[in-house]
């Protein structure tokens, strides 16, 4: 490895190489969020009429509207280092012998993971920790305050694809110039998850970012944790939207997500010497 990935650093130098972009995307991210935030307030309250009206009807809208902008900005700041991380991993091998790379065997991967993404969520459910935790009730009020197809936009495919290329295509990759495969994706898993800012979506990002992380380096695909985190966070949406995820939250529903889950893993990557 060359001297700029990280690799022959000390302690602190590889942390700091790992945070960056991290803080990057965070500080470009929020100020656009506060600049344009502060332009609303101020547009609100100077306009009158149908404007003013139309400003406050669609507030949730445009709220999200200012959130996916400073997102996007965010993304921006960081978009070259990830090209240049997903082009130094290429050099690399897949944890999965090439047949178990195919499409039949991806498909059963992504089904794995939006069952156990519904898995997690419905036992959030039904042991009462979804209602019981403020902060989550506050971020769930904030996400369904807006109009379905901008909610499924944002949530469904602008988020997923930002996430997945900060913590998958440059902290996940970065941390395997010095780390393994599993100490990488542990690593970026819990920073995926504290990077959520609360207890439960901080277990719910942890979880699943490992497997995000481990399904990059398994079929050496972005669009793998990318698809597995767009469509499970589209199902979850759109269910929970039109207000059919309480009826979910049985042990009966807990336990088929469960175990389609846990039989999609053992088929990926269960019995691999012999494939």
């Amino acid at each position: 490895m060359g001297k700029n990935d990280g690799s022959g650093g000390t302690f602190i130098a590889r942390v700091w190489y790992i945070i960056t972009p991290i803080a990057a995307y965070i500080l470009v991210s929020n100020i656009c969020q506060v600049l344009l935030a502060m332009l609303y307030q101020k547009t609100v309250s100077e306009v009158t009429g149908s404007l003013s009206l139309f400003l406050i009807a669609y507030s949730g809208n445009i709220n999200i509207g200012i959130t996916m902008t400073g997102a996007v900005s965010g993304w921006i700041a960081v978009a070259a280092t990830a090209k240049r991380e997903v082009i130094r991993d290429e050099l690399r091998e897949s944890i999965l012998p090439i047949k178990r790379r195919n499409m039949g065997y991806l498909i059963i991967a992504v089904t794995g993971c939006i069952a156990l993404g519904f898995a997690l969520n419905i036992l959030f459910g039904i042991t009462g920790l979804l209602a019981n935790s403020t902060v989550t009730s506050d971020v769930q009020q904030y996400q369904y305050q807006v109009s379905f197809v901008p909610g499924l936009i944002a949530y469904g495919i602008v988020m997923p694809f930002i996430e997945e290329s900060i913590f998958r295509s440059v902290v996940y990759l970065r941390l395997r110039n010095f780390s393994t495969v599993l100490t990488s994706a542990i690593v970026s898993a819990a920073l995926f998850g504290v990077y959520h800012m609360n207890i439960l979506q901080a277990v719910y990002g942890f979880i699943m970012g490992l497997i995000f992380a481990y399904s990059y380096a398994a079929f050496r695909r972005f669009a793998v944790p990318f698809a597995m985190h767009s469509l499970t966070n589209i199902l979850i949406f759109t269910i929970s939207y039109f207000g059919l995820f309480t009826t979910m939250c049985t042990y009966g529903w807990f336990a088929a997500f469960l175990a389609i889950a846990a039989m999609s893993c053992v088929m990926v990557f269960g019995f691999r010497k012999n494939s």
